[in-house]
């Protein structure tokens, strides 16, 4: 009994108490009678979500709710939080002490004292150091809101990614110290097919993470040839405070239920925002899908950026450096990387630069995992001799090698076309919820590239039933040009489902089913034949309203192509193509399965409102051979509205369709 006294003597002397706190008990009766837990502000710390039966929590993990009903429960969870602020320090041990609730919940506090014009007298007080340690090593004096550009390399990437970034008084050179806030996910060693299904079905958990932001550059910038656009926000000193207090809340108490479509990166930042601008309801804007470059679009769109910044990738960074090159001396370049040469450059302006650019690519090239022992070598002897050259200011203007994506096109695309293809006049409609094809402006997109995903056209044509002409799973493809440095594949996956031509039959309404077979009996065909009057049939099928019909049948299909392309990456004109060549196979499963080879050549090219697509492929199966030519042009007069002409002309399919484009 002595033993626990001296026990709890030394922790009142280590931490002590107000002896002035208040009741918890009137505290919760203050709140009840504010319905306090019906106020918006609590549900965005609990992270709450209106349901049919009331309230759940968007929050998985166990410590983040103080009440075993807390997950669906505002009330019983508010009361649990104003009873674990009272929590005796008898009950946690010495080492334990910033999983008190005073500490663990600091955004919970502020809002409970404040909303019930309380003061910190009320509360017992105790050291919060771990939580003083973070705050004061934040000490920001801003928030970015930043977008890592596309990566068709990994399924939850190609929409790009969001993180967050605070922002100190440091220098330019010094913000790699800064700290990042990531949300992603956690989805261990998965093949790529579970990874997929798993993302799309909600199958593995995120978590919030802070992190120096030097390793998502290294990340993002450097390991992936990623653009980083900053948007800086326009967030108060009160409301980088809340931010603060409610991260802390979340990042190592909370897990979330990670889907690739909707709850992902940029919802759940969505979300965390909220706590410093509660007004902007940013979450509440999304029902369904999310896609990161949108949420740009949402913050711009409500004034919350203040500035936007570009920092590009170690590849971007290269490809600027070289255009600043004639073609001559980036050929020089190239040569003297390729054979390890020792270039013996007087030290000019103009030569420095040169040398900083041949550092730059061996550099890119180490980045990328391309590195041995004599590129160590040879890039330490370089840079001895780049050490005795003279420095130079550089005054040189670079473009962006990406577009700030809240400049882009809207993501949902409706067309409408009308055209001929063998059945005559047809018309055409296209929904399209994601997201971007060759002939559309690629101002904030990955240029030469294309994503769908469950996109569905329909067709109408004179002589055929309206139908189904391709409902599309995924579609992916990427032209990655090559440019002398590196060799990026490129490739195209489509996997859904189309309607291919069967046959032909010949349809009366104006016949019984039997008087139709008589028509077409063999009898009377021979009948016709014998007497070499074919008009007789044509006579009697127009008399009687007989016309033939083509007949469709649905097939599910898997096209996957690989390549490699090319292109003016180095151009500083508007103009900017690339052409690749590929191949693969199509497969399809209707009646039978078929594994058709294909190949592709493929040509993509334009300015930001005009652009042109023209694409040969080549089949050689037995249910499907030849070749086909695919051509497209493109128009933007406005950001959201688009005028194409499409035609295709093969063995098979000879077609072409003018159509109007509305994004939204």
């Amino acid at each position: 009994m002595f033993r626990a006294f001296i026990v709890i003597t030394v922790l009142f002397c280590i931490f002590p108490v107000s002896l002035m706190a208040a009741d918890p008990a009137e505290i919760k009766r203050l709140a009840i009678d504010k319905k306090l837990h019906e106020d918006p502000y609590w549900h965005v710390l609990l992270h709450y979500r209106k349901t049919w039966s009331g309230f759940e929590s968007e929050v998985d993990g166990e410590l983040f709710f103080l009440s075993a009903r807390g997950k669906t429960d505002p009330a019983e969870e508010l009361s649990a939080t104003v009873d674990g602020f009272f929590l005796p320090l008898t009950s946690i041990r010495r080492e334990d002490i910033e999983s008190h609730p005073r500490c663990a919940f600091p955004a919970r506090y502020r809002f409970i004292r404040d909303s019930l014009g309380l003061t910190d007298g009320d509360f017992p007080s105790l050291p919060c150091r771990n939580f003083d340690v973070y705050r004061a090593d934040f000490n920001a004096r801003s928030v970015s809101y930043m977008f890592a550009s596309y990566y068709m390399a990994a399924p939850a990437s190609i929409y790009g990614h969001t993180f967050m970034k605070f922002n100190t008084d440091r220098a330019d050179r010094e913000e790699l110290l800064d700290y990042a806030v990531n949300f992603a996910a956690n989805p261990g060693d998965l093949d790529f097919f579970r990874y997929a299904l798993y993302g799309l079905l909600g199958g593995y958990q995120g978590n919030y993470s802070l992190l120096p932001y030097h390793m998502k550059v290294r990340e993002y910038n450097d390991m992936e040839d990623r653009d980083l656009w900053e948007y800086e926000l326009n967030l108060t000193d009160r409301q980088i405070y809340l931010l603060q207090l409610h991260l802390w809340e979340l990042a190592g108490r909370s897990s979330f239920r990670y889907y690739f479509a909707t709850e992902n990166c940029s919802y759940q930042l969505l979300t965390l925002l909220e706590a410093a601008a509660p007004e902007a309801e940013l979450s509440s804007e999304y029902g369904g899908w999310v896609i990161p470059s949108e949420t740009v679009k949402l913050l711009v769109n409500r004034g919350l950026v203040r500035e936007v910044r570009y920092r590009p990738s170690a590849r971007s960074a290269l490809r600027q450096r070289m255009k600043q090159l004639t073609e001559s001396e980036r050929d020089y370049v190239m040569a003297i990387i390729e054979s390890r040469l020792e270039p013996l450059l007087p030290p000019t302006e103009k030569n420095t630069y040169l040398y900083d650019t041949v550092l730059a690519a061996l550099l890119y090239k180490k980045d990328q995992g391309d590195w041995t022992d004599e590129d160590r070598q040879y890039y330490r002897k370089l840079l001895l001799q780049r050490t005795q050259m003279p420095s130079f200011e550089d005054n040189r203007k670079y473009e962006p090698e990406s577009t700030r994506v809240d400049q882009g096109h809207a993501p949902v695309l409706l067309r409408l076309g009308i055209g001929q293809d063998r059945d005559g006049l047809a018309s055409r409609f296209v929904f399209r919820p994601i997201y971007q094809d060759f002939l559309a402006a690629d101002t904030g997109y990955m240029p030469f590239s294309e994503i769908e995903v469950f996109s569905l056209r329909v067709r109408a044509s004179q002589e055929a039933k309206p139908r189904i002409e391709s409902a599309r799973l995924m579609y992916l493809y990427s032209l990655s040009p090559a440019d002398g440095i590196s060799l990026a594949p490129s490739y195209m996956v489509d996997v859904g489902m189309r309607t291919v031509r069967a046959r032909t039959v010949k349809r009366s309404p104006a016949l019984t089913s039997d008087a139709a077979l008589f028509m077409q009996s063999e009898t009377i065909k021979e009948a016709v034949e014998r007497d070499r009057h074919p008009e007789l049939t044509l006579a009697h099928e127009l008399l009687l309203g007989i016309r033939e019909e083509t007949v469709y049948r649905p097939v599910a299909y898997a096209d996957v192509l690989y390549g490699l392309s090319t292109g003016n990456v180095y151009s500083r004109s508007r103009f900017r193509y690339a052409t690749g060549l590929l191949g693969g196979a199509t497969v399809e499963s209707g009646k039978a399965s078929y594994i058709i080879p294909r190949a592709s050549a493929v040509f993509v090219g334009g300015t930001q409102t005009m652009r042109s697509h023209l694409q040969g492929n080549c089949y050689a199966g037995n249910v499907r051979n030849g070749c086909e030519i695919q051509m497209g042009f493109g128009f933007t007069p406005m950001k959201n509205h688009e005028l194409r002409l499409e035609g295709i002309y093969g063995k098979e399919t000879r077609e072409y369709f003018v159509s109007y484009s509305h994004y939204f």
